[in-house]
């Protein structure tokens, strides 16, 4: 029978009398735990710039958050009693991002980090990977057999002993993201696959299907091929953060994929480093230093020092006349220059920018 539609005074007056809602529809109750999770934050004036310490409360409060102040030593306590409907909340982080939330993100101001970071081993992890050398060259061996079954394992003497450690490109590549970094650049990752026209047509280069790795039926536009170059990711990221102040100096550390009929599965990954300086004014000479103490890191001993390392190219993503190739000992390594405007404009970027790319592993 279809279902239909009766106003509530007319039904009542068809059957004859009025009805609750509890009549049709029991009521169900749940009893709820009082029990909440109590944080606790000292905080010192100096420990919130973007926000006067007294707002700190009625920003909580806003957030459905009861909390509560006292002093001591000079120090503002703040008991945070954190109710069951919060489950995401587990640590002062998740507090003090809730008190972002509430200030708003876009209110809060932008300023410059105090140092450049960039990622490394642990010092107790690296002295354990030496300990565990020693110990393995003392004549014992760290067995994993798990899935196998430690009891099916053949007991037999080790013909050596071996430790595991870092590659040397991995390694090389630290040190030289070491480098990039202690020269003002932020280091971001992009998305090791782009769109065909990412990787091509928006650069000015052009394709002509030996080059990328092209993705089988892709989900998105977005992602159809593997990158062949690092330019289009950090245009991209540009882009984004378009608002962001001047001069913006990023850089990539990263593969790319090329094809190459002498390997096995067709195709090659290449290390790269790439950076890009954005500002009201191309920024040649900065990419032009940046390369320059890079060349010096890698200068072999015992070898001619590398004065000559760059000729002029002819690019069709760069601008005529301000791009040159990088040669590392006769053998042609990367590229930079000041992007043309073709580009910039296909990304959408209204400032001039100077990019650089170059084969990490060619220089090992």
């Amino acid at each position: 029978m279809p279902a239909v539609s009766v106003g509530r005074d007319r039904f009542f007056k068809i059957l004859g009398r009025s009805y609750r809602f509890t009549e049709f529809m029991p009521a169900y109750t749940s009893t709820i735990s009082k029990s909440a999770l109590v944080i606790m934050l000292a905080l010192k004036p100096q420990d919130i710039t973007f926000v006067p310490l007294k707002q700190v409360i009625p920003l909580l409060n806003k957030m459905q958050l009861q909390a509560e102040e006292k002093s001591n030593a000079g120090n503002s306590i703040i008991t945070v009693r954190v109710p069951p409907t919060r489950s995401d909340i587990l640590h002062p982080c998740d507090v003090m991002e809730d008190v972002a939330i509430a200030y708003g993100y876009n209110k809060v101001p932008k300023t410059k980090p105090k140092c450049m970071t960039t990622g490394g081993q642990q010092p107790l992890n690296l002295f354990t990977d030496q300990i565990r050398g020693e110990v393995s060259r003392a004549g014992y061996m760290e067995d994993v057999a798990i899935a196998y079954g430690y009891n099916k394992v053949p007991k037999t003497k080790p013909k050596c002993m071996t430790t595991g450690g870092q590659q040397p490109l991995n390694l090389f590549t630290d040190q030289i993201r070491g480098e990039v970094s202690r020269a003002g650049y932020m280091e971001v990752l992009t998305w090791l696959l782009c769109s065909h026209d990412e990787n091509f047509a928006m650069v000015n280069r052009t394709e002509n299907g030996e080059k990328a790795v092209t993705i089988g039926n892709p989900r998105s536009s977005e992602f159809e091929v593997v990158r062949t170059s690092l330019m289009s990711g950090l245009l991209k990221t540009v882009k984004h953060n378009i608002d962001h102040k001047r001069p913006i100096k990023i850089f990539e550390a990263g593969d790319v994929v090329v094809l190459d009929e002498r390997c096995d599965v067709g195709a090659l990954n290449n290390r790269r480093l790439a950076a890009l300086y954005c500002n009201v004014t191309s920024g040649f000479e900065e990419i032009l230093g940046l390369v320059t103490r890079i060349m010096q890191v890698v200068q072999k001993p015992h070898e001619p020092a590398l004065d000559n390392f760059i000729k002029p190219s002819n690019e069709p993503e760069f601008f005529p006349n301000r791009q040159c190739h990088i040669f590392y000992y006769d053998r042609q390594i990367g590229v930079f220059g000041v992007v043309h405007p073709e580009v910039l404009e296909k990304f959408g970027i209204p400032d001039p920018c100077s990019f650089v790319e170059i084969d990490i592993q060619a220089l090992l």
